[in-house]
């Protein structure tokens, strides 16, 4: 049975709380931190969720670094931007890898550092096509050669890969080609994740409509010896608080207000991190926002 991915490993919607083992609620350390390193990237996704933009990326500050090492989660996702165009981004997994954590980082797999391989246990890949020319089309670049050769690399290190796929119209026909694109590569997890009108892809008309996204749904079927996850495909069932279940910080520590990805007042130095993912629910509860099909 190919393994389940755990797409929301603290925090229960359904129940409106974090979940913490009785252990960790004692010493106020997370099973689960989120940081988006950077708002630096090397690609320029015409939909980007965060708006990143291709510039060099500054490093993590040692007082952040410092943060994360003293709450030591269980599981540290980074994310961006793109992590791995970080100056310091080797000594933040050496010292995260210390401090025993395991290390998931979200990636366009351009640029993927042999040393990191040491470090990580799993690469969320990002790759919008199997063939140059949908990637192309998706992406607004052709790395797909880069991305498929790193792919390789990671998979024969031995590193676990999920393949992280955004569902869109100038991809679309080319999604029945992922299971055994997947297959060939020697990956079985596989996300798709609905394109929303959040970020730059406010200003596309890019989205896929629900019947076309329902018959995607039910070609995947047939694929049960894949891990096949697709994030949003029901718009109707996307309520405010599934994207903005779990808090995220960004490069300087602040604590993001998702989807906008604006700082909220509070940083990942305040109180103890139980006390900030309680304020920050009660934030949600009190800033109702909503995700509507467009």
């Amino acid at each position: 049975m190919a393994r389940q991915f755990d797409v929301d490993t603290w925090y229960n919607p359904a129940k409106d709380q974090f979940i913490f083992s009785e252990k960790l609620s004692l010493s106020g350390k997370p099973i689960s931190l989120t940081v988006e390193v950077s708002d630096a990237c090397n690609l320029e996704c015409p939909y980007c969720l965060s708006e990143s933009e291709i510039k060099k990326a500054a490093e993590l500050p040692d007082s952040l670094v410092a943060r994360l090492e003293e709450l030591a989660p269980f599981k540290l996702i980074l994310g961006g931007g793109e992590p791995f165009i970080l100056p310091n981004i080797i000594n933040l997994l050496k010292t995260m890898r210390a401090a025993n954590c395991s290390i998931y980082v979200a990636t366009n797999g351009v640029h993927i550092p042999d040393e990191a391989l040491a470090y990580v246990d799993c690469l969320d890949i990002h790759i919008d096509g199997t063939n140059e020319e949908t990637y192309f089309r998706s992406m607004g670049k052709n790395r797909f050669a880069q991305v498929t050769n790193n792919i390789e690399k990671v998979v024969a290190s031995g590193v676990q890969v999920r393949l992280n796929c955004v569902v869109n119209n100038n991809n679309y026909g080319n999604i029945p080609a992922f299971p055994a694109f997947c297959r060939e590569k020697g990956i079985s997890d596989l996300q798709l994740i609905r394109l929303l009108p959040i970020g730059r892809a406010k200003e596309t008309n890019l989205f896929v409509d629900e019947a076309n996204i329902k018959r995607l749904q039910e070609g995947l079927k047939e694929h049960s010896d894949l891990s096949i996850h697709f994030m949003y495909a029901d718009l109707n069932r996307t309520k405010e608080n599934w994207f903005k279940a779990y808090p995220v910080f960004d490069n300087q520590g602040n604590l993001l207000i998702l989807p906008e990805h604006k700082p909220s007042p509070k940083k990942i130095f305040d109180d103890t991190i139980k006390d900030i993912f309680n304020k920050y629910k009660q934030f949600l509860r009190t800033s109702p926002r909503s995700i509507r099909k467009e």
